[in-house]
């Protein structure tokens, strides 16, 4: 009975968050995480999420729920409306394509989205997924401007070739997505180290293939800009990455010496990807418009 009214609940709500936004204001070309977060602050703005509030709060105070849950459905709520950016926005596929483009020979692929590093075919990624930014924030709103800040920036993204058992697909279910130690296993892999974390992406020719195209971990690093997390070492001039669950510091003593056995994402973490961003970023352009979908604002 409990899962046939929260089915119907989601149903309601993904019908109502629609509704909030169809037929009102005028059309706007957009990319489409600006599109998700205007969605999405009207559910937060409904009295239907208020509805929920009190219901939720209700049933925890009589002992029907052993707590409130609220949050969980309002989580439930946002991924049945949330689009992912990675795989339905030309127009960030196409910015993308001209920040990698800086580092390499110009070069482009004719699928709408997705891009070419180093003429494979790759996908995009958020540094981090909507999911953690909203349970950071515990569901409140504040997750939003999380996510303003990482989909609304280049430096928010990352590409890696598109296949099974991708590295896009396996640092997300292997590394909660961290892309410390996803650069830490990666380094391994030049340095020929054996059973990697991300061994199953490396079995892939295509993966393979195009890791060793940099020729070596330093080459990657600064081909594919990601300079800020690594340190490097004044005497061999090889690149050590920065642990990121500690407070940000380019130092040899902040650096991973190994991926630990039980993966988190601390709010130091999270915090240190807030400030690359911040410090680091470059907001995407409005070049591409032309690729961009209409929305109602």
């Amino acid at each position: 009975m409990k899962k046939y009214v929260l089915n119907l609940l989601l149903t309601v709500a993904h019908y109502q968050a629609i509704v909030l936004l169809k037929g009102i204001g005028h059309s706007m070309k957009q990319y489409v995480y600006q599109n998700d977060i205007n969605l999405i602050n009207s559910l937060y703005e409904s009295d239907f999420w208020k509805i929920i509030k009190e219901d939720a709060a209700y049933y925890h105070k009589n002992n029907k729920f052993k707590k409130d849950n609220a949050i969980r459905i309002l989580e439930s709520l946002i991924k049945s409306i949330y689009v992912d950016p990675d795989g339905f926005d030309k127009a960030l596929a196409a910015e993308m394509q001209d920040f990698y483009n800086k580092m390499q020979e110009s070069q482009y692929i004719k699928e709408s989205y997705y891009l070419s590093i180093n003429h494979q075919k790759c996908s995009l990624d958020a540094l981090i997924g909507w999911k953690p930014l909203f349970r950071f924030r515990n569901g409140d709103k504040k997750w939003l401007d999380d996510l303003e800040l990482i989909r609304g920036n280049r430096m928010g993204h990352l590409a890696f070739p598109v296949q099974k058992n991708s590295l896009n697909q396996l640092r997300g279910i292997l590394l909660k997505d961290r892309i410390d130690y996803t650069l830490f296993d990666i380094k391994l892999f030049y340095d020929n180290a054996a059973h990697l974390k991300l061994q199953k992406a490396y079995e892939q020719e295509l993966t393979r293939k195009w890791l060793k195209s940099f020729g070596t971990f330093n080459q990657f690093i600064e081909r594919m800009q990601l300079n800020y997390f690594v340190y490097k070492d004044p005497i061999t001039f090889k690149y050590d990455v920065i642990d990121l669950s500690l407070p940000y510091n380019n130092d040899k003593s902040h650096c991973l010496k190994e991926i630990p056995k039980k993966i988190k994402l601390e709010e130091a973490y999270i915090t240190n990807i807030f400030n690359y961003i911040k410090k680091c970023g470059e907001e995407l352009s409005t070049i591409h418009m032309d690729l961009m979908n209409d929305y109602y604002v």
